[in-house]
């Protein structure tokens, strides 16, 4: 729940400590001024009695007592007929009696006597008498004023010139009747004075409050946000201004300290970034080192496996071409003892096919393990690749592949070996044939991008997943079932392409075919090649 607002909450309480002021005030004052309205309220009905004796004893005997009454009535104004605060009696002495011949409206005529002794007695003396009555109802004040005959009647003495007495009873105000008499008046004061209050202590907020602390929430929200150049403009001299003033001192010193504190930053990162460089620089020369020596070790056992296949290859050679020649003696005999047998002489033709056919590949293995002087010159690949087209056309439609060609015509030439080459490009499409059993489509492109030639060789056969396609390239590793490939066509490509500062990349996925993009330097010399 909200709290009330600063100024409602001081009008509150300025108010409840003004009506607690404001009565005790009426309290206090009400005794003193009853003290003094009950001492006005004695005379004046001293002073009527007084005034009416002595003119009821102007009266001429007998006297009038209708004219009596209707003095007594002009005595008794019309708001105070209603009224019960006061009575006037008229005795007339008979003797040593006194009878009421005029009696207060509201009392009973019944009954003559009505004075204690100690009142006839002062009467009968001609003595003014004034009784205190205290009764249910408060207190009435009772002034008895003796009557005289009229100054031509003879005079014995004064006792005899008592004719009768003038009875005034007031009826003394209470501290209450004077309460409530003033009550009205108090409460349209205080609420005057409430209102009054609210209006001056509003203002007085307003002006001397809300805005000075409305200026200084709008310094704190800047300088929340994080101006610390924000300032509460406070002009007074009080306490708010003084802690606005603070306030800024504060915040001067938070935006000294945060200066400080970012040029310490500062340092510190140029600190960290200096040491960042250094170290990502060992680690950068640590990562090449790693590589280096990961591509030498790779190299390495590349090398081993080569010499391995080499040592192979050349031990089977070496034992194959003994009873291959052997052989082809013996089967030269039987060509020269066959006497024209045409069947054994047919016979003897497809020996030495077979034979010739195994030698050769003999000698393809040793081809593709062992390297010698390689001569370059300035050829051009689009007819490199055209020949090599036109000598795989037959195999291509018998395959039912689709050749697809986008040769570049203004390729420039490199310098290269064609017979490398040549096999790089058909050692490629053999191996596209092979993922395309059932057929398919090749295609071959080749343009200039990067300042370097390309030539794309891509087909949509079975694909290759990443660990093959991370392990093509070592030696003696093939995908291929036994007896139809031995892993080491792609590690030639990839030396022959070396040979020629080329690279090589492939880009495969399972299902969907293979991307081989071979890229060749331009614009090198034939010195580049002279030391190869």
């Amino acid at each position: 729940m909200r709290s009330l607002p600063l100024h409602i909450k001081t009008t509150l309480l300025a108010s409840a400590v003004i009506l607690l002021v404001m009565a005790i005030t009426l309290g206090v004052f009400s005794s003193r001024i009853l003290s003094r309205l009950q001492n006005q309220q004695r005379q004046f009905a001293q002073l009527q009695a007084e005034n009416l004796a002595e003119q009821i004893s102007s009266l001429p005997a007998p006297r009038d007592y209708e004219q009596i009454a209707r003095l007594v009535a002009l005595l008794i104004d019309k708001k105070q007929k209603t009224d019960s605060s006061k009575e006037i009696r008229i005795w007339e002495r008979s003797g040593n009696v006194f009878v009421k011949r005029i009696i207060g409206e509201k009392e009973n005529a019944s009954g003559t006597e009505g004075f204690s002794e100690k009142v006839k007695f002062a009467l009968r003396g001609a003595q003014e008498i004034q009784v205190l009555q205290e009764n249910s109802d408060g207190d009435v004040y009772r002034v008895y004023v003796p009557i005289f005959e009229p100054t031509f009647a003879p005079i014995f003495d004064q006792q005899n010139r008592v004719s009768g007495a003038v009875e005034v009873a007031q009826k003394l105000d209470t501290s209450w009747q004077l309460v409530w008499r003033f009550l009205l008046g108090e409460l349209w004061l205080a609420a005057g004075s409430v209102l009054l209050l609210s209006l001056s202590i509003y203002f007085l907020f307003r002006w001397f409050v809300y805005r000075p602390l409305d200026k200084l929430a709008l310094a704190m929200g800047r300088a929340k946000r994080g101006e610390l150049t924000a300032r509460a403009e406070l002009n007074s001299n009080d306490e708010i201004g003084e802690l606005g003033r603070e306030f800024n001192r504060m915040l001067a010193q938070i935006g000294e300290m945060t200066r400080e504190r970012e040029i310490q930053k500062d340092v510190l990162q140029q600190e960290v970034q200096s040491a960042t460089v250094e170290l990502k620089s060992k680690n950068s020369a640590l990562e090449q080192a790693s590589r280096e020596l990961w591509h030498t070790s790779r190299k390495i056992s590349e090398l081993e496996r080569l010499a391995a296949a080499g040592t192979t290859a050349a031990q089977f050679a070496h034992e194959v071409g003994t009873p291959l020649n052997l052989i082809s003696g013996h089967v030269q005999l039987l060509k020269m003892q066959s006497d024209g047998n045409i069947a054994a002489e047919n016979r003897l033709q497809i020996i030495t096919a077979q034979i010739e056919r195994i030698e050769r590949i003999v000698r393809q293995m040793l081809d593709r393990t062992r390297f010698g002087e390689t001569e370059f010159e300035s050829i051009e690949l689009n007819a490199v690749l055209s020949r090599i087209i036109a000598v795989t056309a037959p195999t291509l439609e018998e395959k039912n592949v689709r050749l697809e060609t986008e040769l570049d015509n203004g390729l420039p030439n490199i310098m290269g070996n064609t017979d490398r080459l040549q096999q790089v490009f058909i050692n490629l499409i053999n191996n596209a044939l092979d993922a395309m059993p059932s057929g398919g489509e090749l295609k071959i492109k080749t343009e200039v991008n990067n300042n370097k030639i390309c030539v794309g060789i891509a087909d949509n056969g079975i694909g290759m997943n990443e660990e093959t396609q991370m392990r093509i390239f070592e030696p003696l590793y093939t995908t291929k079932q036994r007896g139809h490939g031995t892993g080491l066509g792609l590690v030639v490509v990839r030396q022959i392409l070396q040979e020629h500062n080329a690279e090589i990349s492939v880009t495969s996925e399972a299902g969907k075919g293979t991307s081989f993009v071979l890229s060749f330097p331009l614009n090198h010399d034939e010195k580049d090649f002279s030391s190869r």
